[in-house]
């Protein structure tokens, strides 16, 4: 099978979550049995990753995200009837390379990252099938943002929670096949009944996750782990800084968070202390998930599925999550999971787990179980064989 991939960050192991490391994960899965070709923006930070990239793909082609002032300008217009996303990458750079790619009709799919590359879907013929992945529905998350934002943002998140809603869409339909990351979003998705098939791309975790000791762990350390320039996690670090910790704290003076994650801003920065620890972009998260007592994750706005709450349930580390934390994970609450919302019952939680280590053990190790059965990479991978042979056969049909 012969898949051309149409992305909007440069697809690396070095790469976050949702900027291209969960599907190059499954490129790298799949490569031994099929063909992958890339047309990606890049910014000038990710030529350096091009060489792991590079190892997977038949052909790279790769447009500047970087834009002039003229170009920009020119963009704006967009602005008066598309999300920013969209408007954002839109490159007639980029759709040129996408005609040539095309033209005599050598794959068998063509599959586009993240919602707002479906803009182009459109301009593949009929008979070639297409993939739209959404690691996240934006309308959903934006929906939440408009809940919890106020003054200027609130207009701005309500904006593109209309717009969004509206294009995601238009795109799936011209799409005609959605690769979503959970159960949750598969539903919404098919809610929309627009008439598209959906099917679930689960996350590829780490094996040595699963070999780490369980033993090891630090008394008295919470962890919490997100990339800062997601509001959403900036909102979840702010309450656990004012309205949780100072609770736990009560009962454990000694208690002390860890915030991991890259790009914190100055605001979280000065969060920083003895006791809530900002650590910055660390090399390698495993070790966290191994070591720190529980993890703590009370977001307010969460996408299809938190990955690092599959990665700290697969390193057997217990999780203190929101409700919406844990919507795209479905892990049963006081079983794999710890659920709670309020700070007052979410400090709880973490003092019920700090208070008792056998809990904490039973609660992690049933998360370990969980995952291993959920997330065995092998059925991971045959999942998603059938999917691509599915959208294939499909497209057969359409001819």
């Amino acid at each position: 099978m012969a898949i051309l991939l149409v992305t909007s960050n440069l697809p690396s192991a070095g790469a976050g979550h949702e900027d291209g490391q969960h599907i190059y994960h499954w490129v790298k899965e799949l490569s031994g049995s099929h063909t992958f070709s890339l047309l990606s923006f890049i910014r000038e930070k990710e030529r350096s990753l091009l060489p792991s990239a590079a190892e997977y793909f038949e052909e790279i082609r790769t447009v500047p995200a970087e834009r002039s002032m003229l170009n920009r300008l020119r963009r704006t217009l967009l602005l008066l009837s598309r999300p920013f996303p969209v408007a954002a990458t839109y490159s007639k750079r980029l759709l040129h390379h996408l005609r040539e790619m095309i033209a005599d009709g050598s794959f068998d799919c063509v599959q586009f990252e993240h919602f707002h590359m479906g803009q182009y879907a459109r301009l593949i013929k009929p008979g070639i099938p297409r993939i739209l992945v959404m690691p996240d529905v934006a309308s959903d998350v934006l929906r939440q943002q408009v809940r919890i934002a106020s003054g200027p943002r609130k207009y701005y998140y309500y904006r593109e929670w209309k717009l969004s809603r509206y294009w995601e869409k238009w795109y799936a339909i011209w799409s005609g096949n959605v690769f979503v990351m959970s159960r949750k979003d598969k539903g919404l998705v098919e809610s929309w009944d627009v008439g598209c098939r959906t099917y679930i791309m689960p996350p590829l975790l780490n094996r040595e996750i699963f070999l780490g000791p369980e033993e090891k762990r630090e008394p008295k350390t919470i962890l919490f782990v997100g990339a800062m320039h997601r509001p959403g996690n900036r909102d979840a670090v702010f309450r656990l800084k004012k309205e949780i910790m100072p609770l736990v704290r009560k009962e454990y003076p000694e208690a002390r968070c860890l915030i991991v994650g890259a790009n914190p801003p100055a605001k979280i920065r000065e969060l920083s202390s003895e006791s809530f620890i900002v650590t910055g972009p660390v090399e390698r998260i495993e070790p966290y998930f191994l070591s720190a007592s529980l993890m703590a994750v009370p977001l307010r706005i969460a996408g299809g599925i938190i990955v690092k709450i599959i990665q700290a349930m697969g390193a057997g580390c217990p999780v203190v999550a929101s409700r919406q934390a844990n919507a795209g994970v479905g892990a049963r609450d006081n079983v794999e999971i710890l659920i709670a919302d309020r700070p007052a019952d979410f400090a709880g939680a973490i003092i019920q787990l700090l208070a008792s280590p056998d809990e904490a053990r039973r609660i992690g190790q049933a998360g370990r179980q969980w995952v291993a059965r959920q997330y065995d990479r092998n059925e991971c991978r045959r999942r998603m064989e059938r999917a691509y042979r599915s959208v294939i056969e499909e497209g057969k049909q359409e001819r």
